[in-house]
């Protein structure tokens, strides 16, 4: 049980080496990307789903994408209505 406690206290001891060499470095992508790693942290991936005016979720990609268009034409319709108010 020692020899994994101390084999492990070796392993972090090198990531975090390695961690502070990138960060002297200025490569802060792989800091970044390494300390997750080293905390053992997962992130969990977001489940985004799309839907329709009424609240169901779409699947099928056509009618995803036309939700997606929708909903531009929606917000690009608000911009600029809110522009023309304030311009008044």
């Amino acid at each position: 049980m020692l020899d994994y406690r101390y084999s492990k206290k070796k392993m972090m001891d090198e990531q975090c080496a390695e961690l502070e060499k990138h960060e002297t470095q200025g490569k802060m992508d792989r800091l970044y990307r390494n300390v997750p790693q080293l905390t053992n942290r997962q992130r969990n991936k977001l489940s985004l789903h799309v839907h329709d005016k009424e609240g169901n979720v779409l699947t099928d990609s056509g009618k995803v994408q036309d939700r997606w268009k929708e909903y531009s034409e929606d917000l690009l319709i608000k911009v600029t209505s809110h522009r023309r108010r304030i311009n008044i």
